[in-house]
């Protein structure tokens, strides 16, 4: 989600790719002089990958560059597999346009509706990649715009949405191209997968959060114990914002993204929004008894009581009718 990662202490519970370009420079001449450097390491890591022969690699960084390179003065590598013929096309490629097919040809696939062998359809890259044009013409040949990746990547958890690809990488044109398809704006997560709107929280992209709202997203939809008020109060201040501009929250519910944020936000401007917002910053900490949460904690806190002590440890031997404050204090 990434990505910038996203770490309570030792868990790793979600990451994005990353994206340097749109990052905060104190110097701005220096977006300048770095995309570049970026741009060539990214040539270079492709044509590494192209010469091993992991071609699942090549496609996933290849499909990513739109989005690394997001707000630097390059452009992405484009013909780096030879052979194109656009007179000639492939038995398969005789009734889809010429930009589809040099696509597909780039990413050494056969068939804009078949899957590679991981799992991942041409549909799900396009998003990725970020062209509302690839997108399109794929939904008019008959692509699921309810597509899912089929197993887990690097980037990519298995059974993640192709809606919440496309609010991970900020492809907000092709979203809306994915909900005029009728793609599934509360679609049910599974696994590690994120629901659409908890990714965009992740990501913290405010547009990516404003488009599925409006398209009637379930702000209070949880997955794996995360709601995607919580994914804001840890990905960033932005689509926190967002979300609060488009739902009214309960108590209980800013309550808890306090508690979050004073484990595991970024910054303390998602802490100042949260009481802005009126989160109780007296509220202690209750967990249901079935929460995975809970689980976990109760878990970490029996590891702390036998004096393997780190601050995740710690938070769940102290969390039970904490404050947001106490957990501050031990994080």
């Amino acid at each position: 989600m990434f990505f910038h990662q996203v770490v309570v202490q030792d868990v790793i519970l979600w990451k994005n790719p990353n994206n340097q370009g749109e990052g905060v420079y104190t110097v701005d001449e220096d977006r300048l002089k770095i995309g570049p450097v970026i741009r060539q390491v990214l040539l270079n890591k492709l044509r590494g990958l192209l010469r091993n022969g992991d071609l699942t690699g090549y496609r996933m960084l290849w499909n990513q560059q739109p989005f690394r390179l997001r707000g630097l003065p390059v452009e992405s590598a484009q013909d780096l597999v030879p052979g194109f013929d656009d007179s000639q096309p492939g038995e398969d490629m005789v009734s889809i346009s010429v930009a589809l097919a040099k696509y597909l040809h780039q990413n050494g696939l056969t068939h804009p509706l078949k899957r590679d062998i991981v799992g991942m359809s041409p549909l799900l890259y396009a998003v990725i990649y970020g062209s509302p044009l690839l997108v399109e013409e794929l939904l008019q040949l008959r692509a699921d715009p309810n597509d899912m990746a089929r197993q887990a990547l690097p980037d990519v958890e298995r059974y993640c949405h192709v809606l919440a690809l496309g609010a991970s990488y900020g492809s907000h044109e092709a979203m809306q191209l994915l909900i005029t398809a009728r793609s599934n704006v509360n679609s049910r997560a599974r696994g590690l997968s994120l629901t659409p709107l908890c990714s965009a929280c992740f990501a913290n992209d405010a547009v990516a959060v404003g488009i599925l709202c409006q398209a009637r997203a379930d702000p209070r939809r949880a997955q794996g114990g995360l709601t995607p008020l919580m994914c804001a109060s840890i990905g960033g201040v932005e689509a926190l914002r967002e979300l609060l501009a488009q739902a009214d929250m309960l108590a209980s519910e800013l309550a808890l993204a306090l508690h979050t944020a004073a484990v595991a936000a970024p910054t303390a401007e998602i802490v100042q929004v949260l009481v802005e917002a009126s989160a109780d910053v007296n509220e202690q900490y209750l967990l249901p008894t079935c929460s995975t949460w809970r689980l976990l904690f109760r878990l970490k806190g029996f590891q702390y009581r036998l004096g393997r002590a780190t601050v995740l440890r710690a938070v769940g031997y102290h969390y039970r009718d904490a404050t947001p404050l106490m957990l501050a204090v031990i994080c």
